[in-house]
């Protein structure tokens, strides 16, 4: 008898496993799994990078050009700014349309610098190609997997954490600054998938060249993709990735998948919403899986379908008492979706805005908001919640629009409340009527 007890496990979590495969399918039915195939793995090395790298703006403008040249972007139709680091407060690098700007201390490092000129130029390929807008929740994650997909990843990945050490006169320190949206964990799975859709199952040469935390991923990966072939981006589908999936496939994946592919089916059933009504109660046995990220999944996907997935309420309102934040969060957000069963579901939503974790308390209030009237017995719980946010210097905004969708005297209501309260309290309070006046 074989137990499971041996089996390699993905380095990277459930939640982001999935995201990547996902993503990685959507670049395949965007640009052609034949163009990762082909693609060259750019290396820091003197045959892709020629020359002595002296930190120059002229140096930066090669970079730029060599850059352009192996991800497929027209040079010329695009013009490089370097600004001064103050002018450009928390970002290595900024796109707009036909301009790419970098931060003058992005000069120092050229790895660095050519993962930021990669990024901005995958906005040039997504955004300026159509194929993603400035709305995708995720669009900076997946300007950031594009380089891999086109074989610059492994720049990306070398450039996540940067160690900076200065010396002025007698002092001197160390500091550890981060790049990017990705870790250098997910760039080594990332780089892994890149890999074995190339039919590289092991390390390649090129793995040498990356820093050591993204070298152990990819090789663990590669470990796991070869003894599971547990993913969604395989070379024996990735040939259907430009098929619109049914509710149909999605359920079946849903009821029989991995814990990442089984996220990816509910992310399907939520882009169905009120189409997918038939995966209810599937969806809702997912709120009692042992995989927490499943959990908080199921619940938002709930949310999504809508007033069709009214019959969910009663798992939902089970899940609000989840040990998971997240879950609790998801479920509080997609009871406010429902809008149903206020006299069961208000009750329990008030009770979450006692909890100890601010998210879940926010997700609660905006949950009670939608109920308009029908919450007005949650009043003295917002109130509450209200007075500790202002205490904790939290954000007071939703449980002020709460308070006026639940009750028609709010104001009367917050005056009466904060009477008694601490007089720093008393002006916090004024000060943020005075601005709602």
């Amino acid at each position: 008898m074989v137990f499971g007890w041996f089996k390699p496990k993905s380095p990277i979590g459930v939640w982001m496993k999935a995201w990547v495969e996902t993503r990685m399918v959507w670049l395949a039915a965007q640009f052609g799994i034949e163009r990762l195939r082909r693609a060259k793995v750019i290396l820091p090395t003197e045959e892709f990078f020629p020359g002595d790298y002296r930190g120059t703006p002229a140096d930066a403008q090669d970079l730029l050009g060599r850059v352009c040249g192996y991800m497929g972007v027209n040079r010329r139709s695009l013009r490089l700014e370097i600004r001064a680091d103050e002018k450009m407060p928390g970002a290595a690098g900024q796109y707009e349309p036909g301009t790419i700007r970098i931060a003058e201390s992005q000069l120092r490092e050229p790895i660095a610098l050519v993962a930021t000129l990669a990024h901005e130029l995958a906005h040039d390929v997504l955004l300026g190609g159509g194929h993603l807008t400035r709305t995708e929740p995720d669009g900076e994650w997946v300007t950031d997997l594009l380089p891999v997909y086109l074989g610059l990843g492994l720049f990306a990945a070398n450039a996540t954490v940067q160690e900076t050490h200065e010396r002025v006169g007698n002092l001197s320190w160390w500091s550890v600054g981060k790049q990017g949206y990705l870790t250098s964990q997910v760039y080594g799975y990332a780089l892994a998938l890149f890999a074995f859709m190339r039919g590289e199952t092991r390390v390649p040469s090129w793995g040498e060249c990356l820093r050591p935390d993204a070298l152990e991923s990819l090789r663990d990966s590669l470990h796991f993709l070869d003894k599971t072939d547990d993913t969604l981006f395989h070379p024996d589908t990735i040939r259907f990735c430009d098929r619109p999936r049914s509710v149909r496939d999605s359920l079946r994946q849903l009821r029989t998948g991995s814990p990442s592919a089984r996220i990816a089916a509910l992310w399907e059933l939520a882009k169905a919403g009120p189409d997918a009504e038939e995966s209810v109660n599937d969806i809702c046995r997912c709120l009692l899986d042992r995989e927490r990220d499943i959990r908080a999944e199921a619940a938002e996907t709930l949310g999504a379908i809508g007033p069709a997935a009214r019959a969910a309420v009663p798992a939902l309102v089970d899940a609000l008492k989840d040990r998971h934040d997240a879950a609790r969060q998801a479920a509080a957000r997609a009871l406010g979706k429902l809008g149903d069963q206020p006299d069961v579901v208000v009750p329990e939503l008030s009770g979450l805005l006692d909890d100890g974790e601010s998210d879940v308390v926010q997700a609660a209030a905006e949950a009670l908001t939608a109920f308009g009237s029908a919450a007005a017995t949650a009043l003295p719980h917002m109130l509450a919640a209200l007075k500790n946010a202002l205490i904790e210097c939290d954000d007071t905004d939703v449980f002020m629009a709460a308070l006026q969708a639940i009750v028609p005297d709010a104001e009367q209501q917050i005056r009466r409340f904060f009477s008694t309260a601490d007089p720093e309290l008393q002006h916090q309070m004024q000060a943020i009527l005075f601005d709602e006046e």
